[in-house]
C-alpha cells in the first residue's frame, strides 16, 4: 500500500491523493490550516461567547452525547464543573455497548447529578438498521453513528436545547480534512470557527437535516417494507421536522468541545480516573474503542472495504499535528490486529445483533469494495481536472 511520505495517509483512503513527491493533499491542506486548527486561544473565546449568549435561557445549556467512553464522559465532565452549564446527557443504545461502558454511563450520570435520556429502539428496529447499514454499506458503523447523529438532532430540537456538544477528537475531525472531503460533519466543524450567526446555524442545521433525513430513509427502506411498525417507529426516533427549526427561538448547533480546547488522552482518563472513578476498559490501548462489542467486526470489515484499518487515517492526522512520530504511528497501527485476523467472538454477536451471517457480511465488504474504488478514481479525476479545488476549506481566522 502506498503511504504519504510525511504523515503515512493510506492512498486507499477516499479523498487521499498523493503528488509527484508523495505527499498527500491533507499535508497540504493542514499546512494553510494548521495555524487556525491549534490557536485554542482564539477558540476559547469563541466557546465563552457562546455560553454568555445561552447560559440559564432555557431549561438545558447543552445537549452531551454519552456513550460511556472517554471523550464522551470528559466532555460532561467540563461542561458541568468547569463551565457550570445544566447539561442534558443523551445516550443513543445502539445495541453494541459493552458491559463497562453502561456502568461507566450509570457513574457519569450518578456524579454529576444531570439528567439523563436513554433512547432505546426495539430490538427489530436496531437489527433493521444494522443489516442495513453491512448489505449496503459493507460495515455497521453508519448504521450507529448516523442515527444517533439524527436522535440527537431530535432531541435538542424537542427540548429547544441551543447547542449539542460532542467529544470528537481533533484526530476524528480532521481525518478528512481536504477540499472535496466526503465528511458529511466538515460544514457543521467549520462553522465552529467564527462567531455564531443565528442564520447560518439555523440555515445549516435545515439543510443537513434535510438531507440526512432523506438518506436514513433510502438506507433503511429495503429493511423496513417487511416488518410492519418499524417505519412509524424509525420516523419517531430519527426523523425530525426541519420546519420545527423555524419555530425555535435558537437553533441547535454542533460543537465539537476540542476545537475549543486542547485533547491530550492519557490526562483524559486519568481526569476521570481521579474526578469521577470512572473506569478504564481492560485493553487500554491508546486510541482503542473497547466501550463497542462490534467494534472488531468492524475494524475488519473496514480493512477489507478500504484496504486500510479504520484507525489509519486518525494516526495519520495525529502525525500531521506534530503529535506523534510517523514511526510511532506506524507501530500503533501495527497493534490493530483485528483489521486481519478475523474476531470470531464480535462476528457472533453482530450475527445476532443483525440477522446477516458472517458469510453475507464479507461479501457485502467485497461489493461495497468494488464501488468504493470506483468513487475514488471520480475523486481523483476532479482533483486533476480542476486543480483549483485545492484552496482552503475553513473560514479565514
Amino acid at each position: 500500500m502506498k503511504l504519504c511520505r510525511r504523515c503515512a495517509a493510506p492512498v486507499t483512503a477516499l479523498n487521499v491523493i498523493l503528488d509527484r513527491n508523495g505527499v498527500c493533499n491533507l499535508c497540504h491542506t493542514y499546512e494553510q490550516t494548521g495555524a487556525q486548527l491549534t490557536d485554542t486561544v482564539r477558540m476559547a473565546g469563541l466557546f465563552r461567547q457562546r455560553l454568555e449568549l445561552f447560559r440559564g435561557r432555557h431549561a438545558y445549556d447543552a445537549l452531551v452525547g454519552l456513550s460511556g467512553g472517554k471523550d464522551s464522559s470528559y466532555v460532561a465532565l467540563r461542561l458541568v464543573r468547569e463551565h457550570g452549564l445544566k447539561v442534558l446527557l443523551f445516550t443513543y443504545d445502539n445495541g453494541y455497548m459493552s458491559e463497562g461502558a453502561l456502568r461507566n454511563i450509570e457513574l457519569v450520570v450518578e456524579k454529576l447529578q444531570q439528567d439523563h435520556v436513554f433512547v432505546s429502539p426495539s430490538f427489530p428496529l436496531k437489527s433493521a438498521i444494522a443489516r442495513a447499514s453491512l448489505r449496503r454499506l459493507g460495515t455497521p458503523c453508519i448504521g450507529c453513528t448516523f442515527p444517533g447523529f439524527l436522535a440527537a438532532i431530535k432531541v435538542a430540537m424537542e427540548h429547544e436545547i441551543p447547542m449539542i456538544v460532542h467529544g470528537r477528537s481533533p484526530a476524528q475531525m480532521f481525518k478528512e480534512l481536504a477540499p472535496g472531503t466526503t465528511d458529511p460533519f466538515l460544514p457543521f466543524l467549520v462553522n465552529n470557527f467564527v462567531e455564531r450567526d443565528e442564520k447560518k446555524v439555523r440555515d445549516l442545521m435545515k439543510s443537513m437535516l434535510q438531507r440526512l433525513v432523506s438518506r436514513f430513509r433510502r438506507l433503511i427502506g429495503g429493511e423496513m417494507r417487511n416488518v410492519p411498525g418499524l417505519s412509524s417507529e424509525a420516523e419517531r426516533f430519527y426523523a425530525a421536522d426541519p420546519a420545527m427549526l423555524d419555530k425555535l427561538a435558537c437553533s441547535p448547533e454542533f460543537l465539537g468541545y476540542f476545537l475549543f480546547f486542547d485533547y491530550d488522552e492519557h490526562q483524559i482518563k486519568d481526569t476521570l480516573e481521579k474526578e469521577l472513578g470512572w473506569q478504564r476498559p481492560a485493553d487500554d490501548r491508546f486510541m482503542g474503542h473497547e466501550d463497542c462489542l462490534v467494534h472488531a467486526a468492524a475494524v475488519y470489515l473496514y480493512t477489507r472495504n478500504f484496504g486500510h484499518p479504520i484507525l489509519h487515517p486518525e494516526l495519520a492526522t495525529l502525525v500531521r499535528q506534530g503529535r506523534m512520530t510517523r514511526e510511532a504511528a506506524l507501530a500503533r497501527l501495527n497493534q490493530e490486529v483485528e483489521a486481519h485476523r478475523f474476531p470470531l467472538a464480535s462476528f457472533k454477536f453482530l450475527e445476532a445483533a443483525s440477522g446477516c451471517s458472517s458469510e453475507e457480511m464479507l461479501a457485502s465488504a467485497r461489493r461495497s469494495q468494488r464501488l468504493l474504488k470506483i468513487f475514488r478514481w471520480s475523486l481523483r479525476l476532479r482533483h486533476h481536472l480542476f486543480r483549483n479545488w485545492l484552496s482552503n476549506p475553513l473560514p479565514p481566522g
